[in-house]
């Protein structure tokens, strides 16, 4: 009998001890160095509207009163890199007291550096219940030191908003405060807004606690939303593992989100084993021709790109 129970006790430390080797060797590949806790808003078009328009029938339906009309008109010339005549519209809608309208005000005059502005449009923003503006208001704070004096409060409105930059901001703040267990929270509940940059920091919190298996999962979901940096991180790990199908699904997840140091790639002792293979070499020659492409397509818009006035074109 004793025989026996000697004989499971080992089974079940070995066991135990398989289990303890398996997880240490999970997160093999991964950099902790690069936990980044930062985020910029998004500011492209479609935050804005869905469907950007300039249709005359638009147009007419922003100066009769609607204001998400007018910030379809705003986005469509934030596409066309008409700031001016984005910011009339904008502000057209934040006078019919739509937040957003208000944000995206905000963002011109922020952007032109004009702060005093700016702070008002995001203040009637924030009023107006947008979690954006509450986000950009507090961040005002965060880069300058001197318009608010309790960010995190602004923070915590634009997260409980369904804000994910607010909780991201929120995390942040509570692990530099050295309040992991707060900026845990916040991380994953960004996370679950499906914020990129929130599953990233949340995985790398995680990994710093030894809960490997929660971290890969939460880099795997970062990447799925759209973090280059996490998809790289995913290629390491399975790189390690000289797992070539996953290690080239997420190197070509990272390049289509426009990861852009292709030294690290091209030197990175995990990619190895991969090498000499014609179907490495492919990929990296395919992301560095569609790189100089989209290189040379910027600078031609940028060239080409002429500013015209709402007037100019008869929009009102």
């Amino acid at each position: 009998m004793m025989k026996n129970n000697f004989v499971m006790v080992k089974k079940i430390m070995a066991a135990s001890l398989l289990v303890i080797m398996s997880a240490c060797s999970l997160m093999q590949g991964l950099d902790p160095e690069l936990a980044a806790y930062h985020y910029r808003p998004r500011r492209a078009s479609s935050f804005y509207s869905d469907q950007p328009s300039k249709e005359k029938e638009v147009i007419r339906s922003c100066v009769q009163g609607k204001a998400k009309s007018c910030t379809d008109v705003a986005a469509k010339m934030i596409e066309d890199e008409n700031l001016e005549g984005a910011f009339k519209f904008f502000e057209i809608a934040c006078n019919l007291d739509y937040g957003k309208g208000c944000f995206g005000a905000g963002n011109v005059e922020n952007d032109k550096k004009n702060l005093v502005s700016a702070k008002d449009f995001y203040q009637k923003g924030c009023r107006y219940k947008f979690g954006p503006a509450c986000f950009a208001l507090a961040e005002l704070d965060y880069k300058n030191n001197e318009v608010l004096e309790n960010p995190k409060e602004f923070y915590k409105y634009a997260c409980e908003m369904r804000g994910d930059y607010g909780c991201v901001r929120l995390g942040e703040t509570y692990y530099n405060e050295g309040n992991t267990g707060l900026a845990r929270y916040y991380f994953n509940r960004s996370c679950d807004l499906k914020n990129e940059l929130g599953c990233y920091n949340l995985g790398f919190l995680y990994f710093e606690n030894g809960e490997l298996k929660k971290s890969l999962d939460s880099l795997a979901l970062s990447c799925e939303y759209g973090h280059a940096e996490g998809c790289y991180q995913m290629a390491r790990h399975y790189g390690y593992h000289e797992n070539d199908n996953f290690v080239f699904k997420y190197l070509n997840e990272a390049f289509k989100y426009h990861y852009t140091n292709w030294e690290r790639v091209e030197f990175d002792k995990h990619f190895d084993f991969l090498r000499e293979r014609d179907s490495f070499r492919e990929l990296i020659d395919n992301f560095m021709l569609s790189r100089r492409e989209r290189a040379v397509n910027e600078k031609s818009a940028h060239e080409s790109r002429k500013v015209v006035s709402p007037e100019e074109e008869n929009l009102l």
